[in-house]
């Protein structure tokens, strides 16, 4: 109850909160869908119905999603609203245009990864 209505009185925060619970979802065009589609790739070669059942998992994630967008961006409760601070938006911005920007060109940073994998190998 008391995130009712604060997607309207911080709308970039909010943003930024939703995109980040899109991509631990590993929903599509975020960060996180690239480790996901992965994962579930790599299990439904050993098992298809552990696949079937991260999938289904991911989708009740979704409509849990769909239910925290309702309630942040819902009615206010709260008769003094509060407001974002320019440093806050700016923080917002620039991480919501990173995670758009390695959701839709992952190999940028490939250069950094790939040494780091050889660790795992």
């Amino acid at each position: 109850e008391q995130l009712q209505g604060v997607g309207s009185r911080l709308p970039w925060n909010s943003a930024l909160f939703l995109v980040g619970s899109l991509g631990l979802v590993g929903f599509p065009l975020t960060v996180g869908f690239v480790g996901h589609w992965s994962a579930i790739q790599m299990v439904a070669t050993i098992d298809w119905q552990l696949a079937a059942a991260i999938l289904l998992a991911s989708a009740a994630a979704v409509v849990s999603y769909v239910r925290m967008v309702r309630l942040l961006y819902g009615p206010t409760l709260s008769p003094q609203p509060a407001r974002e601070h320019l440093p806050g938006v700016v923080a917002a911005v620039v991480m919501l245009a990173t995670s758009l920007a390695l959701a839709l060109s992952p190999q940028w940073v490939n250069a950094v990864i790939n040494p780091l994998l050889v660790v795992f190998r």
